[in-house]
């Protein structure tokens, strides 16, 4: 019996705690990004996602290669102070790509996904290098995922894999890879991945989120 669907009211919960959480470490350190008044939440909490029947048609990832993401424990934006000349002590980061960061981030706080979106595509084409690209793509993927579109969410949270494998949000990516390969029906690549990441990142809070998931499936005979 499939589960419960939860669709777009499930999914924009559970970006709602992460984009707290992230608002919440930033609050400190940047200043214009406080964390979001609902949703802010301790632990490892992710949405159960339904399985919704969607057209959506992604060929199934194949074994994913193991990332090299440090292993913090911290799904939320660690995000660069910005310096003396408007460079960033963890990268460079210039005043202008932090307001256009900002700018991007605070849509995404809003709800506003489309938006976020097409904000977060601006950043990236026009800071491809930067210190927060990573992050901009993740974050990126994240608003499509929580409208259910998932063959560009599925490729922005490759991409922060592929191309960001030093990245903090690597880990947290390959998970919602996972998850996405559930909800398109994909059940033995996302029990591939899943598991991938419980091997990869054994420490990570992530890996009690892909061991969740895992038992879930076992449940439903998936």
């Amino acid at each position: 019996t499939a589960p419960t669907n939860q669709g777009v009211g499930g999914l924009n919960q559970g970006v709602g705690q992460t984009v707290g959480q992230a608002g919440s470490q930033l609050g400190g350190q940047v200043g214009t990004q406080p964390g979001l008044q609902t949703g802010i939440q301790t632990g490892s909490q992710v949405p159960s996602i339904g399985t919704q029947p969607t057209t959506v048609t992604v060929a199934p990832a194949t074994q994913p290669t193991p990332g090299t993401g440090t292993q913090t424990g911290q799904v939320a934006i660690v995000q660069p102070s910005i310096g003396a000349g408007g460079t960033a002590t963890g990268g460079v980061v210039t005043v202008s790509a932090q307001d256009a960061y900002d700018q991007a981030f605070g849509l995404l706080k809003q709800s506003r996904y489309a938006d976020a979106v097409v904000a977060f595509e601006a950043f990236v084409r026009n800071y491809p290098a930067n210190d927060l690209t990573d992050d901009a793509y993740y974050w990126m993927a994240e608003a499509h995922y929580v409208t259910r579109n998932f063959e560009p969410a599925l490729n922005g949270f490759r991409t922060v894999t592929a191309s960001f494998p030093g990245s903090q949000r690597v880990p947290a990516s390959y998970l919602k890879i996972g998850y996405i390969q559930y909800e398109i029906g994909a059940y033995a690549d996302a029990r591939e991945t899943l598991g991938f990441i419980m091997k990869t990142f054994p420490t990570h809070r992530i890996a009690v989120s892909a061991e969740t998931r895992l038992k879930k499936m076992d449940r439903e005979g998936r």
